[in-house]
């Protein structure tokens, strides 16, 4: 199509057409930056979970054995909270868990 020989109706009909098609352009780029934002949530998530599983191993035997002494589920929450305040007055990165576990070893 030659564009010098246009009358005003098909310069309007091309515009819309190309404002159209640039609308859809952007809707569908939207979308796409939406499904990207859930897809690394959901990978987020599946990490988290996939830890969680990996530490029910290790995790599940301990928590019988304080279940069985006695130990109720506050009185846990509520030692991590205290392990947290003192590895944070050391100066530790709470999230290191290697230095808590050698915290945790030392009180046990």
């Amino acid at each position: 199509m030659d564009h010098q020989h246009l009358d005003i109706e098909q310069v309007k009909a091309l515009f819309f057409e190309l404002l159209e098609k640039y609308e859809t352009r952007i809707a569908l780029e939207n979308e796409n930056n939406v499904l990207l934002q859930l897809k690394n949530i959901l990978e987020n998530q599946i990490k988290i979970h996939r830890q969680i599983l990996h530490c029910q191993k290790v995790v599940g035997p301990i928590l019988k054995n304080l279940f069985d002494s006695g130990i109720e589920e506050s009185d846990i929450v509520a030692m991590n909270a205290l392990l947290d305040i003192v590895l944070s007055n050391m100066g530790m990165d709470i999230a290191k868990q290697n230095e808590q576990r050698e915290v945790i070893n030392d009180l046990v």
